[in-house]
């Protein structure tokens, strides 16, 4: 079995989500280079089971979501996870791509230690 072949369970894994940051452009990359098509938007993320935190691209439409310094609880939908090595940082990283993203309205989620 290769390393990028092992399955995560994203709600086991990472518990609830919630985006910390605003949305930035990624891009296409083709024979590992870089091409001028956007391939999605790019949220950094943080876990309420391990607090990690980690990007999310979202491929398909969706209504950005503006962060405005506090985290903001969200719910992934067609959300495919992966692990891959970043052989320049020499360790192994985790890519997690959705096909939309949707704020949890007046959310309230369950985190390691209490409510938020």
């Amino acid at each position: 079995m290769n390393f990028n072949e092992i399955k995560v369970n994203l709600a086991e894994t990472f518990g609830e989500i919630m985006v910390v940051s605003n949305g930035r452009e990624v891009y296409l990359y083709i024979d590992g280079k870089k091409t001028e098509k956007v391939d999605g938007i790019a949220y950094k993320a943080i876990s309420t089971k391990n607090w990690n935190t980690f990007n999310i691209k979202v491929t398909g439409r969706h209504t950005p979501i503006n962060y405005t310094g506090a985290p903001i609880p969200v719910k992934l939908i067609g959300a495919e996870t992966k692990l891959w090595f970043d052989y320049k940082a020499n360790e192994p990283k985790i890519s997690i791509s959705t096909e939309s993203i949707e704020p949890i309205p007046h959310g309230r989620i369950k985190v390691a230690k209490g409510e938020i």
